[in-house]
């Protein structure tokens, strides 16, 4: 019998486990609406490929550098999001599953807490300022750019800058999640606004988290920085060229830090995996009048 060559090996056992894995989250937004003094209502939306059924929870936290807490939101909705269309038919049906990769569900998580009262008010009590939202799942992530197929999702409120004043988080109007053509220009914005504070808002790549909110392993060349594979004339196979967005087509992986705008033209046409996109908010501070950040929500953008 021949001896499979180690790197046709591994192509084969990527292919089993991501066959093998089925509850697979690959993003997920964390909405804070305040509703007065330190009470708000937060809603968790995670992203599930409709493979198969969500049978796996994920794990709902919040904690600080002193504290931490285990939380059970109960789940309210499951919406089909795929792309299709007009005459397509939707390939999820109310938390079922697809047979293909290509489903996406919406599945949200949403309850009331109260800084104020038990046992929230740990957080107060033990001085915590910077408080993270935190939701991971065993899988999730699965894909080509990475090798980590665990998933984890975060924000941030830095309770001590906006106490009772409160903070709601940015909207963000767009479904993270994308199908590109190859060797075709692509690009993509979060469409996020902030209409209820008008805090400033500062964008940035970040690393995609496991679900110890660890960064994840890439592939090389890829990096945060490079997720996907650009188009990087005249040799092929390097990721880090220039970005030039409005070149004919657009060369090497671009990022806009004041809007979030994504330009790129993808060449790898079996790839996927995640973008991690961090929006951080900014107040003056009624004392210092400096702008001091006051919290910051991700998303992970999957691409196909």
């Amino acid at each position: 019998m021949k001896r499979l060559k180690p790197s046709i090996l591994f192509i084969l056992l990527m292919r089993l486990s991501m066959l093998n894995a089925c509850d697979v989250i690959n993003g997920s937004d964390i909405i804070f609406r305040h509703l007065g003094g330190y009470k708000y209502h937060v809603k968790f939306v995670l992203y599930h490929q409709c493979v198969c059924k969500l049978g796996i929870m994920p794990k709902f936290t919040m904690s600080c550098d002193k504290a931490s807490l285990s939380i059970v939101p109960p789940r309210t909705k499951i919406r089909d999001i795929t792309p299709v269309c007009s005459n397509g038919q939707p390939p999820c049906t109310n938390g079922g599953y697809s047979g293909t990769r290509y489903g996406i569900e919406e599945h949200t998580f949403e309850d009331t807490i109260d800084f104020a009262k038990s046992p929230y008010n740990t957080f107060l009590n033990n001085n915590c300022c910077e408080i993270k939202f935190r939701v991971s799942q065993p899988w999730g992530l699965v894909g080509t750019t990475t090798s980590t197929t665990t998933y984890g999702g975060e924000a941030m409120m830095n309770i001590c800058l906006i106490k009772t004043k409160g903070n709601n988080t940015p909207t963000l109007s767009t479904i993270p999640m994308s199908f590109m053509c190859c060797n075709q220009p692509f690009t993509f914005n979060n469409g996020v606004f902030d209409n209820l504070d008008s805090d400033s808002l500062a964008f940035s790549l970040d690393e995609p988290l496991s679900a110890t909110f660890n960064p994840v392993s890439w592939n090389s060349p890829l990096n945060k920085d490079i997720p996907l594979t650009p188009y990087c004339p005249p040799n092929p196979g390097v990721v880090n060229c220039r970005a030039l967005p409005n070149a004919k087509p657009p060369r090497g992986f671009y990022f806009d830090k004041e809007t979030g705008d994504m330009v790129f033209t993808p060449t790898k046409c079996d790839e996927s995996g995640p973008v991690a996109i961090r929006v951080s908010e900014f107040r003056k501070d009624s004392i210092t009048k400096k702008m001091v950040m006051i919290g910051y929500t991700r998303r992970d953008i999957y691409v196909t």
